[in-house]
């Protein structure tokens, strides 16, 4: 769920709410991303003249474009997790991080953010020929909407094999055939309970970070350190962000997306 507060920027760094960075995983001592919010001109213009804004995530910048989500649900037993984790490495995916919660008294809901590595050296390059002076608007929405549909798919085949190949951890609700007994529907009520039936599998392409990666002005991200409490510092004494400080931001957090969105409202260089 997205939630918004107030963000401060001044020369120290950008200053925001410890319980909000940790809703993202920036935790003490370690490294956030963080974009200016421009975008290229492959975007239409009216989508372009839009307040100065601000991009962080603790994902890598280079694994914006294949960065995705996978919610798992498995049993609560010991070794499960690990036989998860095992299994993905199989897969092509490399973990960034994992948030792990009771959902019952027999399961628990795992959060997986990794990069889709067989998809890390095409994001890239596209986002490298986006700088080519040949390049035009239809050719690059081409490359982008090819990745789109290769990666999507690629996602979707994920899900199948670990619901098929996933018996060793994944938690299987049995209450579920006795209260809904799906054998015995309707053809017409099947669909309806295929189609809100909660899946212990899901996958998801973090589309945010991609579109600020493929379509933003930005090549590189700059590195902040969470330093202090609420406090991201730049790593860089001469950061292309604390100019005309101090700042004032509204900031939008997304934990399922993994980035906050600042857009400011109130400069005063004085």
């Amino acid at each position: 769920m997205k939630y918004y507060g107030i963000v401060t920027q001044t020369k120290d760094g950008i200053w925001v709410p410890r319980r909000a960075l940790h809703s993202v995983n920036v935790q003490e001592d370690t490294v956030c991303y963080v974009i200016r919010g421009e975008y290229s001109r492959f975007v239409p213009k009216a989508d372009r003249d839009i307040p100065e804004q601000l991009i962080l995530s603790p994902l890598p910048h280079k694994s914006w474009g294949c960065a995705c989500n996978l919610r798992v649900r498995i049993r609560d037993e010991p070794g499960t997790l690990r036989r998860l984790l095992a299994y993905l490495a199989k897969k092509d995916v490399n973990t960034l991080f994992a948030q792990v919660g009771p959902a019952g008294l027999t399961h628990a809901a795992v959060d997986i953010w990794f990069e889709h590595q067989g998809f890390r050296k095409r994001s890239n390059d596209i986002k490298q020929v986006s700088r080519e002076p040949g390049m035009t608007k239809k050719k690059y929405k081409s490359l982008t909407a090819d990745y789109s549909r290769d990666l999507l798919n690629d996602l979707s085949n994920l899900e199948y094999e670990l619901q098929a190949e996933g018996e060793d951890f994944l938690y299987q609700p049995k209450i579920i055939e006795k209260l809904f007994r799906p054998s015995q529907m309707s053809e017409a009520t099947q669909v309806i309970y295929d189609r809100f039936e909660m899946s212990n599998v899901m996958t998801r392409w973090i589309r945010s970070l991609a579109l600020n990666y493929f379509y933003g002005v930005a090549q590189n991200a700059e590195k902040y350190k969470y330093c202090k409490s609420g406090v991201l510092c730049p790593e860089r004494e001469s950061s292309d962000f604390v100019a005309n400080v101090p700042k004032v931001y509204v900031g939008a957090f997304d934990p399922s997306n993994q980035y906050i969105r600042l857009r400011c409202f109130e400069s005063d260089s004085g």
